[in-house]
């Protein structure tokens, strides 16, 4: 865009030479244009306006030579906006399917809320009640229907692992963050070895995406694993696991998994450490 002057420009009552605003006519983008109007405030009159009052002007100046009116706020935006502004979560002031088609969230960790019991646990993602499903992800997208071990058996898990936790933390751990190929060892084992596979670090930090490795139920030696989908405002998380409650040995099942809600102060207790393979810039999380 070209800006033409004839002579002296007024700007809310400022005067400019075309000497002043000779690089205004280059300008090539509002962000362009705006910054060739400051250069011609810096070089005012001495005693004229005060800077701040003359950097206003030429700001509205060049928001309006630049057609900033005709602009639509994007409401997705501005809601966000609004939300931080009031202290609210920028996915509850925005809706729950603002952005998409599905149900599912890419919500940050640390915002939500859950009515439900600590450890109320469901089989089926259709299941799971409006506050848990918001922040749910459907393994069944990735690894097939319930039952079905196709999809587990291409990505290398081992018949030991058909009913058990380490078998869906392989296979759901593979398939989100494009990883290929088993991690070897029991369910205590298994973030430290997803941290030696993605060249990452264990931490104490549990994250959406995120291995897990805790004591097993009873204190067992073999330990617990399962995969992280929400970390909510209150510190508690949303998991998907296999051979809980509902789904793998213990429910006389293969190639399944369940959803549960787990305290913060449950992880805490069993010892809980996490890998995040998106610590590699190599791994992208994709649910």
């Amino acid at each position: 865009m070209m800006l033409a002057y004839g002579g002296a420009a007024t700007n809310g009552g400022l005067m400019h030479t075309p000497a002043q605003l000779k690089n205004v006519r280059g300008s090539k983008s509002p962000a362009d244009g705006a910054d060739q109007w400051y250069w011609a405030l810096e070089n005012h009159t001495p005693g004229s306006v005060d800077k701040r009052t003359e950097r206003e002007s030429g700001a509205e100046k060049a928001y309006e030579l630049f057609g900033g009116a005709d602009i639509k706020a994007d409401s997705s935006v501005t809601g966000a906006t609004d939300a931080a502004d009031t202290g609210e979560s920028a996915d509850a002031n925005a809706g729950a399917d603002s952005c998409s088609t599905s149900t599912e969230s890419d919500a940050a960790d640390g915002t939500g809320t859950h009515k439900e019991p600590l450890e109320s646990s469901w089989k089926n993602y259709d299941d799971l009640p409006a506050d848990v499903k918001k922040y749910a992800h459907d393994p069944a997208k990735l690894l097939g229907a319930r039952g079905n071990g196709a999809k587990w058996k291409a990505l290398g898990v081992g018949p030991v692992s058909y009913d058990q936790c380490v078998g869906f933390t392989v296979a759901y751990g593979d398939s989100i963050w494009g990883h290929k190929g088993n991690v070897m060892g029991n369910g205590i084992d298994q973030a430290s070895g997803w941290a030696k596979e993605t060249d990452t670090l264990v931490t104490k930090k549990p994250k959406a995406g995120a291995i897990v490795s805790q004591l097993g139920a009873g204190g067992n030696p073999a330990g617990h694993t399962f995969i992280i989908m929400h970390v909510y405002a209150n510190g508690d998380a949303l998991i998907c696991e296999q051979n809980w409650t509902k789904s793998g040995q213990y429910a006389g099942e293969t190639f399944t998994w369940d959803f549960r809600l787990v305290g913060k102060q449950n992880l805490v207790d069993k010892h809980s450490v996490y890998d995040y393979p998106g610590d590699n810039k190599k791994y992208k999380l994709k649910w």
